[in-house]
């Protein structure tokens, strides 16, 4: 699922910060939404209540 936000993100010309894979198996997306603020997509895995 998270494939396909990235594909998304790069069609339309939204950078991605930064990818990171965490040690519990999940990994996050960063990027700016269009004020700047950053935001964060994550799989499960990220946290241990999720």
């Amino acid at each position: 699922m998270l494939e396909a936000w990235e594909e998304w993100f790069a069609q339309h010309g939204v950078p991605v910060i930064e990818k990171k894979r965490w040690e519990r198996g999940g990994t996050s997306l960063y990027f700016h939404d269009p004020d700047g603020h950053l935001l964060e997509l994550a799989t499960p895995g990220v946290w241990s209540v999720y």
